[in-house]
């Protein structure tokens, strides 16, 4: 980390490289060992969770792996455009076969109304 930059890091730019060298940051190193409360005071707190970060505090927690789905998305559209209810209905019908399927093969069943 020494021997990196701090423009390395996701959201530092040129313009803030040179704000953060005009405190003696110059390495990722140096900012993991500047003051994060420092930080935030001279720029934000957005700048600060990076540093926090960098000292072994996680801003954003882990999310656990789901097994399962908790929606089913199944996006067509229309050859031609619909007009009539019994136009829609068939293509309706069509899409819920479609969706049907997919559900089976995921071993889900649709939630009864």
């Amino acid at each position: 980390m020494g021997r990196l930059s701090v423009i390395e890091i996701w959201g530092v730019a040129t313009r803030l490289t040179k704000r953060l060298n005009t405190l003696g940051i110059h390495s990722i190193l140096d900012l993991a060992r500047a003051d994060p409360v420092m930080i935030r005071d001279r720029f934000s707190v957005v700048m600060m969770r990076p540093v926090l970060e960098l000292q072994g505090t996680p801003r954003i927690p882990m999310e656990e792996e789901r097994i399962g789905r908790d929606q089913l998305i199944l996006s067509r559209s229309f050859a031609t455009p619909g007009t009539t209810a019994a136009d829609l209905s068939q293509v309706l019908s069509v899409y819920a076969q479609h969706a049907s399927v997919r559900l089976a093969k995921y071993g889900l069943q649709p939630i009864a109304r």
